[in-house]
This record gives C-alpha cells, structure tokens and sequence, in this order.
C-alpha cells in the first residue's frame, strides 16, 4: 500500500470516528436535541475543511468565528462550543440576523442558518466571500443555496456538500468527508 492511499485510509477512519458519533447521537431512540447535534456535526466537519488565508481584524486573529442565524435554540447549541478550538483557534460564536452587514458576515469562518428564507439570504450576502462555510441546518437544507446542507435520512442527521460553493468560497474539502457525505452535488 502506498503512502497516500494509507494516509486517506487512515483520514477516513478518523472522519468515522469524529463522526459517527455525532450520527448515532441523532437518532429517535436518543433523545438528543436535533440542534445540538446539528451544532456538533458542524464543528465536527469544521476540522476537514482548508481555510485560505484571508486578512482578518487583529481583534479575530485568535478566534474560529461562526455566526449562527436563527432562534435562541440553535445559538444555544452553537454556544457550548465557545472557547473550544478547531484548526488551532478558539471558537467565538457570534449571533446573525438579517440586518447584519456583509463586512461582519465575511469575518465569519462559518455561516450557519437554521431556515430556509436565512440560508437563502446568507448565500446572497456571503456569494462573493472567500473562506466563509455556509451551513443549512435541517430547516433550512434542500435548495443548495449552502455549502453544506445538514439533511433527515432515515431519521438521521447527515450531510449534503455542494462542492461548487465550496470552491467558489475557496474552501478546500478533505477527501475523506466527501466520501462520508449524503450526497455531493458538483
């Protein structure tokens, strides 16, 4: 076996690992909040993401930003990740709304919006952005208008990846995650 089909075996099993956890925690037999695992499934995915390097505020040099739209559940969820790290920054989690102005959405690493009218208008205000995972949660998934969709299948939480906005949001995708997605649209 040569050293790069190891090394992509060994990142698929680690994904499982991150992952399946986060997969069984959501189905009916537990009664895990389906926002907390939606919250967990995306910091779990956040950690196979490349980032570009993008000029950033000396206030945000330190932090992981994501910005989460939608109702106190879902900020709640998100928030318990606070001062945790992904990709060697702390998590800051920041509240959206549709007043908020395109300069403090493109600070955000991740965008994540619980409904379907939020994930549209993310999508619009963060379409020219580079570095910004955009982030339908189960409310909101279907229209491809995110990044990444977070979908129902057999009573489960999973995910949807639309590499076309992952690529124009110069986000890298581990190969790995690709593989462990619901559907992958190009």
């Amino acid at each position: 076996m040569d050293l790069n089909r190891h090394q992509f075996l060994s990142t698929v099993s680690a994904l499982w690992v991150l992952i399946a956890g986060v997969l069984m925690a959501a189905s009916p037999a537990n009664s895990a909040d389906e926002r907390d695992v939606s919250a967990a499934l995306t910091i779990r995915i956040a950690k196979f993401v490349g980032w570009p390097e993008r000029a950033t505020l000396a206030d945000d040099q330190p932090f992981f930003i994501i910005g989460v739209m939608g109702g106190s559940g879902i900020r709640s969820a998100f928030s318990r990740f606070s001062g945790r790290f992904v990709n060697g920054k702390q998590v800051k989690v920041v509240k959206i709304t549709p007043s908020t102005d395109s300069h403090s959405l493109r600070r955000c690493h991740i965008v994540y919006a619980e409904s379907r009218k939020d994930v549209d208008l993310i999508a619009e205000m963060v379409a020219r952005s580079e570095g910004v995972l955009t982030v339908a949660g189960p409310g909101g998934s279907g229209g491809g208008a995110a990044c990444l969709d977070i979908v129902q299948e057999a009573g489960k939480l999973a995910f949807d990846i639309n590499l076309r906005r992952t690529r124009n949001a110069s986000l890298g995708v581990d190969a790995g995650l690709i593989q462990l997605a619901h559907k992958v649209s190009r």
